[in-house]
Order: structure tokens, then C-alpha cells, then sequence
């Protein structure tokens, strides 16, 4: 017979004195107020306040690192998947990035194309991202939207070392997001 214990776990608190269900509720409700009022101030001599409320919800983000993945998913699946979710499930303890490119592509999602526009993607733990050389992005990302979402959670350019004649053959968004990240003439 199965014990109350496993039956029933017992509340789950994280560092920070988090808890999952507050994780979810704290980050899904500043995605709400990223697009309407912080995005636009990336562009202005108020960055650091957009990038601050970047950092806080990473940091809060980061209360899931002692979290097991198949938990987290098992509280998406309660909830619901949503991009955000799918980008603090790259928090948790044994989680990988391609956990959270597999949302993304089961979904067919296409990141927003503008530098810092896409919150979720921002969100995704970077020590899991490859380095700014667009060469491990593709790499990694594996197939567009993989490489679309890796590009969106870059906040600045990208080393293109890519020729001209590579980048041609990409699929038009995937090229316009690679230029909108470089300042280079690849």
C-alpha cells in the first residue's frame, strides 16, 4: 500500500521562500506588465530599469534550481503550459535546454523578433544558452524555431561567423531576427 507521504506530498518551499504555485504566479504576471509598459524603455536612458526587472525574474526564477524537472512538469500540466512556463522549467534541477525548445516547437511558437521583446524567452536560464557565436546558436537551436527561440534570449549583438552565402539560404525570419542582433556586415 502506497504511504500518505507519496500520495500527498507535503508543500514544496524553495529559496527565497517561494513555492512553486508563487514562481508561476510571480513571473507569468510580469510578463504582463513586460509588454505593456518595461519593453519600451529598453530603448530609452531607462534600460537598466527594463534589464533590473529582467534580473529580478531570473533571479526569482532561480528559487527553482533545487526543483526536480518532472515536477515542475507535472505542475505545468496542472496549470498549463505556457511559453513562460516552458522558460522557468529551464531552472530546475535536471532540466535542459532542449526541455524547453521541445514547448516551443510542439507549439510552433515563433519568438517576437525585436532585441528584448520576447520576455519568456529572456527568461530562459542562460547557463543553459550557447555562447554569441551564431555558428553554436544554429548548432544548438538545431531547426528554426529552436534557433529563433536562442536568438530571443539574446539581449545584445551576435558574433556572425556565418558567410553571406549561408545566411542567404536561411528562412526569411530566421535571417531578419540574425540581422536585428549584429551590428556586423556578415
Amino acid at each position: 500500500m502506497e504511504s500518505n507521504a507519496l500520495k500527498f506530498p507535503e508543500p514544496v518551499h524553495l529559496k527565497g521562500n517561494h513555492s512553486p504555485l508563487s514562481i508561476w504566479l510571480e513571473v507569468h504576471s510580469a510578463n504582463q506588465f513586460w509588454a505593456k509598459t518595461y519593453v519600451q524603455l529598453l530603448d530609452t536612458p531607462r534600460r537598466s530599469t527594463a534589464l533590473r526587472i529582467i534580473d529580478d525574474n531570473r533571479e526569482t526564477a532561480s528559487s527553482l534550481s533545487s526543483f526536480p524537472v518532472e515536477r515542475w512538469k507535472n505542475v505545468c500540466n496542472g496549470f498549463g503550459w505556457t511559453t513562460i512556463a516552458a522558460s522557468l522549467l529551464s531552472w530546475c534541477a535536471g532540466a535542459t535546454l532542449e526541455d524547453v525548445l521541445d514547448f516551443w516547437r510542439s507549439k510552433q511558437i515563433f519568438p517576437e523578433r525585436g532585441i528584448g521583446h520576447d520576455f519568456p524567452a529572456l527568461l530562459i536560464n542562460p547557463q543553459l544558452l550557447p555562447g554569441d557565436s551564431l555558428t553554436d546558436i544554429i548548432r544548438t537551436g538545431k531547426d528554426e524555431i529552436g534557433v529563433l527561440v536562442i536568438l530571443a534570449s539574446k539581449m545584445g549583438d551576435i558574433d556572425i561567423d556565418v558567410s553571406k552565402e549561408k545566411l542567404s539560404i536561411l528562412p526569411a525570419d530566421l535571417r531578419k531576427m540574425i540581422e536585428s542582433r549584429s551590428n556586423s556586415d556578415a
